[in-house]
């Protein structure tokens, strides 16, 4: 896929705005909100649509975030491209681990241990509880994934809902701004020798990929957040991929898929 048919799928699938998750769940927060009101410690339940998944939620995550994963909407598209294109046996590096779900999710279909590298601190209590709950092996690597190694620290923005905290701070947005160790991807990558690479960073993608890693997996989940960083980023970042030998063969939503080329393998 090119630039220009890349831009003419985000234009055609509307993913060049966020969905008003307010207007169409409303009812669905509202629950999800006296539920949390009256919770105390955490609660665990069953995916509703990914089979043999289960998830040990608390109030940390607030009720929009309660709501959608409670409903099967959380990060859905995601799942079903893990679902898709994932196998045993496979490795996964996560960039980006939200509150666990989706790495449990992958560990239980590769049965390997999965790495999660997420420097939102009020996230790894989560993500450790998913693995636990799922008899899965995930690792949290505390650090945040930068382009290169020029900065041993960085400012990491925490917003009051879990999901927005950001490398990329968004105008009129409140945030708590700390500071977070970096690592280098390309020495991640290099470390760690992912068959798979994940890379959900709120934003941050647009600079991941500007020079080329010495290790590089055969398989690439990017979610490209298209509203956040603009159209022309967004179609730089994939001409990039297109770049270092990976060919877009799937997406959900902002989510998608590339795969090496065969000669590389």
């Amino acid at each position: 896929m090119n630039r220009e048919d890349f831009l003419e799928v985000v234009r055609r699938e509307g993913l060049t705005q966020w969905p008003n998750l307010d207007a169409q769940h409303a009812a669905g927060i509202d629950d999800a909100s006296r539920s949390l009101s009256t919770l105390r410690g955490s609660v665990v339940i069953n995916h509703p649509s990914v089979r043999g998944l289960r998830m040990d939620l608390d109030a940390s995550i607030g009720p929009k975030i309660f709501h959608l994963l409670r409903s099967g909407a959380y990060e859905a598209g995601d799942f079903d491209l893990y679902r898709s294109h994932l196998v045993h046996g496979e490795r996964v590096l996560d960039l980006g681990g939200g509150v666990g779900v989706t790495a449990a999710y992958c560990a239980l279909i590769t049965g390997c241990e999965v790495i999660v590298v997420e420097p939102n601190p009020r996230l790894h209590p989560l993500i450790r509880r998913q693995a636990t709950v799922n008899g899965v092996h995930v690792r949290v690597d505390t650090r945040c994934a930068i382009a290169t190694n020029a900065m041993d620290h960085v400012p990491f923005y925490l917003h009051a809902e879990l999901w927005r905290s950001t490398l990329v701070p968004e105008p009129h947005e409140r945030y708590q701004q700390i500071q977070v160790e970096t690592v280098a991807v390309s020495l991640l990558l290099q470390d760690t020798r992912p068959d798979v690479l994940i890379v959900d960073i709120e934003g941050a993608e647009q600079d991941l990929f500007h020079s080329a890693p010495c290790h590089l997996p055969k398989k690439l989940f990017v979610e490209i957040h298209v509203p956040k960083i603009g159209e022309t980023a967004s179609a730089d970042l994939m001409e990039r991929l297109t770049g270092l030998g990976y060919t877009l063969t799937d997406h959900r939503d902002w989510m998608f898929y590339f795969q090496a080329a065969k000669e590389r393998l």
